[in-house]
């Protein structure tokens, strides 16, 4: 019985610290998705001025958008 009731104690304790790990994941990932949101958001309000730049500075960059390495 003692070792019973030991175990369920240890039990109890890993679920709780589970149960804390699985909250601060959870907040993570908001975090991690807001900060995504902000790059896009970013990306977008400059992407046009980036590829110009890039056009003018890597004339002959075969970047199609995707991927710098052509189809054969």
């Amino acid at each position: 019985r003692k070792a019973y009731v030991e175990a369920w104690k240890a039990c109890v304790k890993a679920r709780k610290a589970c149960d804390e790990a699985w909250k601060a994941y959870v907040e993570a990932r908001k975090a991690c998705d807001e900060a995504e949101k902000a790059y896009v958001e970013a990306w977008k309000a400059c992407d046009e001025e980036i590829l110009a730049l890039h056009a003018r500075e890597c004339p002959k960059c075969p970047w199609n958008g995707e991927t710098i390495f052509p189809k054969p």
